[in-house]
């Protein structure tokens, strides 16, 4: 038996002879746990009676007594489970819950819908039974909906069958191109998703932005199989998705005290440690690869932050920053 799902079964079965009805026939427990997608058989059901009243689960005995006149199940005494998950369990449920939520509406995770709205209703039921406060106290940035988001599903079942695709790729500031693609695993980065696989053409793993994927098809050629790159290890070393090479650098990041403080807390990359934590600055150290979506970040700081090594990001920085100085120098002002 499935005991997660058992639990969940114990908490509608408890509802019912707590509500005001108070007693159920066999049938009418069957029927409400129906209703919550449970579709079990009288025998898994008094199963589950004498389970929850036999002592042997966190809750304790529940007091659960047939009449065989009336053919009903009632509670003997007051009693309502109390279900094992502490406040810490609840609120990463939440979490889990809240965060598959985003994605319901991908077609390939909606085989899954079923099992998210059971762990939902477990949620609601304890938040109930706690008597906490449906309001939702943890915000989620909204997933918005992107060009490309439509490509997720075909990319998914092409890795799960082991499928080939036939990919129309439209690169910025260059023409379109078709290839031959094996796709191995999909990755998100700011609300912006991509796919990582071998073309026909390329020897080295390619990165390739679903909102810029044209056409897609599935083609009959022979998949070849990923057999050595760990996805959650791929990316490890780098913020983002794209680099060309693997050549990992020491960077050292100077950050004014009340920017440093922040970023004490909220690490840039997993590498990151603090090499001085000093009154006037902070200075922290990545072992990264260095590349756009680093520069990016960089520059999303502004003044608060100033690279120390390696001279040559130091130069690309500054680079980047008169550009963007000249940039404004040259537009007109507006009253």
């Amino acid at each position: 038996m499935n005991h997660d799902h058992a639990y969940l079964r114990y908490q509608v079965i408890d509802q019912c002879l707590n509500s005001h009805r108070k007693e159920w026939t066999k049938n009418g427990l069957l029927a409400q746990l129906a209703k919550s997608d449970f579709d079990i058989s009288d025998s898994t059901l008094e199963k589950d009676i004498n389970k929850m009243r036999g002592g042997s689960l966190p809750f304790g005995k529940a007091p659960i007594t047939w009449c065989p006149k009336r053919k009903v199940y009632y509670y003997a005494k007051e009693f309502a489970i109390n279900v094992p998950v502490n406040s810490e369990e609840l609120r990463s449920l939440e979490m889990a819950v809240r965060t598959l939520n985003q994605f319901k509406d991908i077609a390939y995770f909606s085989q899954f819908a079923g099992a998210v709205d059971k762990v939902i209703r477990f949620v609601r039921q304890i938040k109930a039974s706690q008597q906490q406060s449906a309001m939702p106290a943890i915000l989620f940035e909204k997933v918005p909906y992107l060009k490309g988001y439509e490509h997720i599903d075909a990319i998914l079942n092409a890795i799960e069958n082991q499928q080939c695709l036939w990919i129309t790729y439209q690169p910025f500031e260059r023409e379109s191109y078709k290839t031959e693609f094996h796709p191995y695993f999909v990755k998100e980065f700011h609300n912006r998703w991509y796919v990582v696989g071998l073309t026909d053409y390329d020897t080295e793993l390619r990165t390739f932005a679903l909102d810029r994927i044209q056409e897609l098809a599935t083609i009959p050629s022979v998949y070849v199989a990923n057999t050595t790159v760990d996805p959650e290890a791929y990316f490890k070393d780098c913020i983002g998705v794209n680099f060309m090479q693997r050549n990992i650098e020491k960077v050292h990041l100077s950050f004014k005290p009340r920017q440093g403080n922040y970023v004490k807390t909220q690490h840039l990359h997993r590498s990151q440690i603090v090499i001085k934590d000093g009154p006037d600055e902070v200075i922290i150290e990545l072992t990264i690869i260095i590349n756009h979506e680093l520069k990016m970040l960089i520059m999303s700081f502004g003044d608060q932050v100033k690279v120390l090594e390696p001279l040559s990001l130091a130069q690309d920085i500054a680079k980047i920053s008169r550009r963007v100085a000249k940039a404004y120098r040259a537009s007109p002002q507006r009253s």
